[in-house]
C-alpha cells in the first residue's frame, strides 16, 4: 500500500481545480508518478539484474521529471508552498532512496 501513496498523492493534487484547464501538466504529472512504480515493477519482472538496473534508471528519470513538474505547478500558482514542501519529499528522499539502494544492489550483483 505504501508504494501507491506517492501516486495517490499526485492524483489527489492534480484533481484540484487549479489543474482543470492545464491538461498537459496534469497528465504529465500523473503519467510520471505512475511511471516510477511501473518501471520498478517491470524491471523486477525481467529477472535479470542488468535489466532491473536499467529500469531503475528509468524510474529515477521519472522522479526527476516529476520534481521538475512540481516546480512548474508551484510557479504557475497551481500549488502552494506548503503543498510543495509536503509533496516534494515523497519524490526526493523516499523514492530516490528506494531506487538508489536497489540500483546499487543490482549493479553490485551484476558485476560479481
Amino acid at each position: 500500500m505504501a508504494r501507491c501513496e506517492k501516486t495517490k498523492t499526485i492524483y489527489s493534487l492534480t484533481s484540484k481545480e487549479q489543474f482543470h484547464k492545464d491538461y498537459g501538466l496534469k497528465d504529465q504529472m500523473q503519467r510520471a508518478s505512475v511511471s516510477v512504480m511501473s518501471n520498478i515493477a517491470e524491471g523486477y519482472e525481467w529477472h535479470t539484474k542488468k535489466e532491473f538496473a536499467a529500469f531503475l534508471y528509468h524510474a529515477k528519470g521519472s522522479i526527476g521529471e516529476l520534481k521538475s513538474q512540481l516546480y512548474v505547478a508551484f510557479d504557475l500558482g497551481y500549488i502552494y508552498f506548503k503543498t510543495t514542501i509536503r509533496t516534494y519529499p515523497l519524490f526526493t528522499k523516499q523514492a530516490l532512496r528506494f531506487v538508489h539502494s536497489n540500483l546499487l544492489s543490482a549493479i553490485y550483483y551484476f558485476l560479481i
